[in-house]
């Protein structure tokens, strides 16, 4: 890959400051005429522009994404999550079907107890697996899944293979 010249290394510094100041301006208006509802539609919306965004960017990129549908060797890992992010999860797991709620919430309490005993380190040592995972490989909150998901990929699968 190619390196940026300063010159356009800080124009894009600057249009990241840019973005970063109008998305707080707009969350600080979505609060104040909608409160928490209007945050968590924001949060949606910024996680749409971000999946558009790093579609657009792969797809210029002189290297192509090894992960796919059910390519789940990151599921084993820690995923630090936002407030608001849990939030949207919650809102949306609540949205389920009875039966698909009863599943991923007993799923999600035995993973808790399973990382209650171990050190948060030694998680992909024990093989625990997020408990959102679907038997299948995929993600089973796929559509609401957390910033550090959407921005987790690999251009080699034998670098998540040989781990």
């Amino acid at each position: 890959m190619a390196e940026l010249d300063p010159r356009a290394a800080r124009e894009r510094w600057q249009r990241a400051q840019q973005l970063a100041q109008e998305t707080e301006q707009t969350a600080i208006e979505r609060w104040s005429v909608a409160g928490l509802p209007g945050l968590l539609c924001l949060q949606r919306e910024l996680w749409a522009a971000g999946d558009r965004a790093i579609a657009e960017r792969l797809e210029r990129a002189d290297c192509l994404v090894a992960c796919d549908r059910g390519w789940d060797w990151c599921c084993y890992l820690n995923v630090p999550i936002a407030g608001i992010e849990a939030q949207v999860i919650a809102d949306w797991i609540a949205e389920l079907p009875m039966a698909q709620r009863r599943l991923m919430l007993e799923r999600l309490a035995q993973t808790l107890g399973q990382l209650e005993l171990i050190n948060p380190g030694d998680r992909l040592g024990h093989k625990i697996p997020c408990a959102f995972l679907e038997s299948d490989g995929t993600c089973g909150i796929y559509p609401v899944r957390p910033a550090t998901c959407r921005s987790h990929y690999s251009t080699c699968a034998a670098d998540c293979c040989g781990v």
